[in-house]
């Protein structure tokens, strides 16, 4: 959620399509990352790849999950019309 709402990318596409970018994401415990940022798979639109990996730098640290702890990897799927 706090990945989504810092994702800033508008499309005028009415299609059907919906296009689906992937990321991993790798954590340290204290949730800042570790490594660079990999993407896993393209929507095949560029200005929207970028736009969700800016938007996960823009997200650091990750809070940690419902045990207390930060996921060490985590594998963030992102479409464009959610």
């Amino acid at each position: 959620a706090k990945v989504r709402s810092n994702t800033v990318f508008n499309t005028s596409d009415n299609s059907s399509n919906n296009p689906t970018v992937e990321y991993r994401i790798d954590l340290l415990p204290d949730g800042s990352l570790r490594g660079a940022i990999r993407k896993l798979k393209s929507s095949g639109v560029p200005a929207f790849d970028e736009a969700v990996e800016k938007a996960i730098e823009k997200s650091l640290p990750f809070p940690r999950d419902k045990s207390g702890e930060v996921p060490a990897s985590i594998v963030y799927v992102h479409r464009m019309k959610e």
